[in-house]
């Protein structure tokens, strides 16, 4: 046998190190953590089909039916006899409770364990689908009622999300993992929009509702019994996994139950603080495309975009995509440390705002439907970078905290959905493209100066608040080292 240089076995400790024992790496169905990440992107695109599909749906619900026909008269009637003011209302209401339950979902997460409080939440959000026929043929404020229960239920969700990964997700597979969950919101708005009008069509409306709603729980059966908070409490995985993903995450998240928030500290934190006004940032520039722009066109170029289904829904699958793409890029290139991971966070945001300023100001000059969709497209595949570099900085900061920090952020990021429509409608008066652009503008400012806080004061490095809380928790309950084989009396693999 050929002897072995020292280099020889230092890299063959390191692949080691880099393999989970578990085949190559394109297996994602051998290994739990990705199974776990693909339930989510079937889960995240559920609840967004729920979300949207209300926005098709409606259309059929106060469309004029023809009833009779008498002496050459058609008389027609509506199931809704809603005016837009009313419709838009309906809309509306889902974000008011998804505000709301921000803050309380990353607090219930921290007591109560992030996959179960995604579980609830997507139950309860599918429930309220499957009974919103009933309600609106009953009263239109139980419709309302409804929709503000549902974004209650969903607003939990990407804080319990953000507490789940911290247990589940290897450091180095944070960021791939989360843009896989992400992904599914785009893709569930991709399916839903389309499939929503041909359902109402051919069947009638009310099967829309009822159709998601049953996937949606069709999807519950299945993640209760198959998804645990933590990889310990799971029987299914290898003992090969568990042993990759316990070495390979911070433990200190264990001690949540028992350990204080530090309010004070977090809300006086700049890194942290960048971090919310970036999230801030990227929603308003998001919620300005996707809720103003097919009116800019509409009134600029006369131009329908929402009767263009693929244009529509090109600019979500092209997000879907990219997120993908980015998150094992992210990944590989923190794995090779060819940067910082501070500095590699701020190339993928500050880049993607950049990107984005660039993309706004010259679509507010464009004048051609096809080449200002294009920059809606390449806009929303560049904010895929954006969220990449944003989705997993909270557990970075503080992994102990951080469904706490998500919460916050996602609070005031959230905002912005009331606020570009607001800020839209004060300066849109005649409908031209000169009040356009000076909307596109401010948004394109929005992102050119949440760049610069965060390529100023942003940071991925652990913050010293974590830190202290982490020594309070140990002194008040010393922490254990986990040994993999106390951990599980019965091992067997999917």
């Amino acid at each position: 046998m050929a002897a072995t240089t020292d280099g020889d076995s230092v890299e063959r400790k390191e692949e080691a190190l880099r393999c989970d024992g578990l085949g190559r790496g394109y297996m994602w169905w051998r290994r739990r953590r990705f199974q776990l990440a693909f339930l989510c992107f079937v889960g995240f695109a559920n609840l967004y089909a729920v979300r949207v599909n209300i926005s098709v749906a409606i259309v059929d619900m106060v469309a004029n039916r023809s009833v009779s026909t008498e002496n050459n008269t058609v008389t027609y009637e509506q199931d809704f006899p809603w005016d837009s003011r009313v419709q838009s209302l309906v809309l509306s209401m889902f974000f008011y409770g998804y505000v709301l339950t921000q803050l309380a979902g990353g607090w219930l997460a921290t007591r109560f364990g992030g996959a179960r409080l995604v579980g609830i939440a997507v139950a309860g959000s599918v429930l309220l689908s499957v009974f919103t026929p009933p309600l609106a043929c009953s009263s239109l404020y139980l419709l309302m009622a409804a929709r503000v229960l549902m974004g209650c239920f969903q607003g939990m969700v990407m804080p319990a999300m953000n507490e789940m990964w911290v247990y589940w997700a290897p450091i180095e597979e944070r960021s791939r993992l989360i843009t896989i969950t992400l992904s599914g919101c785009s893709f569930g708005t991709v399916i839903a929009m389309p499939a929503s009008g041909i359902i109402a069509s051919s069947l009638s409306w009310p099967f829309v509702f009822y159709i998601f709603g049953g996937l949606g729980l069709l999807w519950y059966a299945i993640w209760v019994p198959c998804v645990k908070n933590t990889p310990e409490n799971d029987t299914r995985i290898s003992v090969e996994e568990l042993k990759y993903i316990t070495e390979r995450k911070d433990y200190s998240a264990q001690e949540s139950k028992t350990i204080k928030t530090p309010w004070l500290k977090i809300f006086s934190s700049p890194p942290f603080i960048a971090t919310v006004i970036s999230h801030f940032a990227a929603n308003y520039g998001l919620f300005m495309f996707l809720t103003e722009l097919p009116t800019f066109m509409s009134d600029t170029l006369n131009f329908d975009l929402q009767k263009t289904g693929f244009l529509s829904a090109l600019p979500h699958l092209v997000m879907c995509i990219v997120l993908q793409i980015s998150g094992h890029l992210y990944d590989y290139l923190n794995k090779k440390k060819v940067l910082s991971p501070t500095l590699l966070r701020k190339l993928f945001l500050c880049g993607s705002f950049t990107i984005q300023a660039a993309l706004l100001v010259l679509a507010s000059y464009l004048r051609i439907p096809a080449a200002v969709a294009l920059c809606l497209t390449m806009c929303l595949g560049a904010g895929a970078l954006c969220y990449t570099a944003l989705c997993s900085l909270f557990m970075d900061l503080s992994p102990l905290h951080s469904s706490i920090l998500s919460g916050i952020s996602s609070t005031v990021a959230n905002l912005s959905g009331m606020i570009a429509p607001v800020v839209a409608g004060f300066i849109v008066r005649n409908k031209t493209a000169e009040e356009w652009r000076i909307v596109f503008f401010i948004a394109a400012a929005v992102y050119v100066t949440a760049a610069l806080i965060f390529g100023v004061l942003g940071s991925s490095e652990r913050q010293h608040w974590a830190k202290e809380s982490v020594a309070a928790g140990d002194n008040n309950k010393p922490h254990e080292k986990i040994n993999i084989s106390e951990t599980k009396d019965v091992v067997t693999h999917m």
